[in-house]
């Protein structure tokens, strides 16, 4: 009895001392060791290490297909899943093993298969990370690109706020639903607006550029708004994406939007200090007196980010400097906190543009109209491009469309106590190009005064 116990426990050692050999030689992915193993009495191919991890996920982790074939072979289970519920066919996707996710596949995994509580899928994996083969594969086997994660993320938001451009275009092309919305409101396009570096200040990487032109040709829409209260458009401009701001005002987003703290995008572009941003979003109408739920109006965040040439263009369009917020504070206090004398002189001395005069007001008008005449639109003839400006909004000009050919050192001086800026930006898209503005000031029939953008060649 005693010896019968003994050969026992001899041999459940020895078959444990196999296993935990197979395991070794699976780390090493040591085929030919792995396959004189699996042929020893006992052995077990979904062995575990002391953590847990089986055979076949030390197989997915280090991408060693021609061991797992083995271990499949054998009996290895493929749905065996780990403590947190992943599986070795997931596992193998977010690790980039495009080689073991076919083998997978072939061996019965499926293609829609979930990680236990996330609802994370292979495709949703191979997205985020940018497997583009191992994508097309799972896209040909089946897989659902609309499918939702717990949160609510799908495989193209993962893919659009991870700088995945040719995932995103290889989704939408295979289906991808672009409106879908996290559980936090916010779609593929507000992901991507949201995220990105800045490789140049204001100007988003390539990547996420590309991302968000795909998405809006796939017509996503700009005028969601998510639970935090932001549009893809205030979104680009809370993380100073500013160089996307005409890309999504062009397709018709709110340019007064504001988010639960009052901000909107006039505010975004005073704090980033970015003066393309304030043009795009004045060309498209954007409202000066706005102010956050603080009380803070642009030309404070402007002061407050030492952005003079901001600061000074607010002041030109006529812009109050004695406003207050409701701490009782002006933008003065806040340049002379900042110790800014440069800005804070140029507060005080200044004085706003007032002419009541309507008479004043059409000697203003004249040059503009002799300026517009030798305007050419590309394509178009000089009397269609005249009567497409004409009316009240004339020298409210499209940036994309007229450009100014030349004005004349006389025109420049008499114009140019209305000048309110004069520089240059590059345009967004291909081919960029750099091109020359300026801004003047605009008579309305309230007597307000606004800017108008005219691009120069």
């Amino acid at each position: 009895m005693i010896n019968t116990l003994i050969i026992a426990a001899l041999l459940f050692q020895t078959v444990g001392q196999l296993n935990t050999d197979l395991i070794s030689a699976v780390k090493r992915g040591d085929a030919a060791t792995v396959r004189l193993l699996l042929q020893q009495r006992g052995i077990n191919p979904n062995a575990k290490d002391p953590e847990g991890v089986s055979a076949l996920m030390w197989c997915a982790e280090r991408g060693f297909s021609d061991v797992a074939q083995l271990l499949i072979e054998r009996g290895a289970d493929i749905h065996l899943a780990d403590a947190s519920g992943t599986t070795p066919f997931l596992l193998s996707a977010a690790r980039g093993r495009t080689d073991m996710v076919r083998l997978l596949l072939n061996s019965g995994a499926k293609v829609n298969d979930e990680a236990r509580g996330l609802g994370t899928t292979a495709l949703m994996f191979a997205s985020n990370f940018g497997y583009v083969e191992m994508i097309d594969e799972l896209l040909d086997r089946g897989a659902d690109p609309n499918t939702v994660q717990a949160d609510g993320a799908t495989a193209v938001m993962l893919a659009a706020q991870a700088g995945q451009s040719e995932v995103v275009d290889r989704l939408i092309r295979r289906g991808a639903d672009v409106n879908k919305r996290h559980k936090d409101g916010r779609t593929a396009l507000m992901l991507a607006a949201g995220s990105g570096t800045i490789q140049v200040k204001n100007v988003t990487d390539s990547n996420h550029r590309s991302i968000v032109t795909a998405l809006l040709a796939a017509n996503a829409d700009v005028s969601v708004i998510g639970r935090s209260g932001r549009t893809a458009l205030t979104e680009a401009g809370a993380t100073d994406h500013n160089d996307l701001l005409p890309l999504f005002l062009a397709r018709g987003a709110n340019p007064n939007h504001a988010d639960p703290d009052g901000a909107t995008p006039m505010i975004y572009s005073a704090r980033s200090g970015s003066i393309t941003a304030l043009l795009w979003v004045l060309t498209f109408r954007g409202q000066l007196p706005v102010r956050t739920r603080d009380g803070y109006t642009p030309l404070m965040e402007a002061v407050l980010g030492g952005n003079r040439e901001i600061a000074t263009v607010l002041l030109k369009l006529g812009v109050n400097p004695d406003e207050k917020t409701r701490y009782g504070l002006t933008a003065a206090d806040f340049a002379a906190d900042k110790a800014n004398q440069v800005m804070l002189a140029a507060i005080k001395a200044f004085k706003p543009i007032t002419h009541e005069d309507d008479g004043e007001a059409a000697a203003i008008v004249a040059p503009f109209r002799e300026l517009v005449k030798r305007t050419f639109a590309p394509g178009e003839s000089q009397k269609s491009l005249q009567s497409s400006i004409g009316g009240a909004s004339l020298y409210r000009v499209d940036p994309g469309l007229i450009e100014i050919q030349e004005m004349t050192s006389e025109e420049a001086r008499f114009l140019g106590d209305y000048a309110i800026d004069r520089g240059t930006f590059t345009t967004v898209g291909a081919p960029a190009m750099t091109k020359r503005y300026l801004i003047l000031c605009e008579r309305q029939g309230n007597a307000q005064w606004f800017p108008v953008f005219i691009m120069l060649g």
